[in-house]
């Protein structure tokens, strides 16, 4: 068997976007609705949403060394250390900005 060659960080971090790109895009949508239930700000939208990001591709990197579950790290379209780091980020993020986690206006 042949050793395996050393892959670098951008690869990885691509791969990485690439598998959890749904999870991703799950999150910014989550991002979105509580802002817009919220006050909509599009400069704290994206800075929430990027910091989101790089949060979820360092951490899901950590869980994905260190995955204890017998189920696959791959669920369907879902990539599941992404999609737990992404919430969680988002989730931390808002309330950090001051948001409360509602998603639809109070009338």
């Amino acid at each position: 068997m042949e050793e395996q060659l050393p892959v670098p960080l951008s690869e990885l971090v691509l791969l990485n976007l690439f598998l959890g790109s749904i999870s991703y895009v799950l999150g910014i949508v989550f991002i979105f609705m509580v802002l817009r239930a919220n006050q909509f700000n599009w400069s704290k939208f994206l800075l929430i949403s990027i910091i989101t990001i790089f949060l979820s591709v360092i951490y899901s990197f950590f869980i994905w060394i260190y995955w204890p579950f017998q189920f696959d790290i791959i669920y369907g379209p879902f990539h599941l250390p992404t999609l737990t780091r992404v919430f969680h980020s988002s989730i931390i993020l808002l309330k950090l900005f001051g948001y409360k986690l509602r998603l639809r206006k109070k009338d």
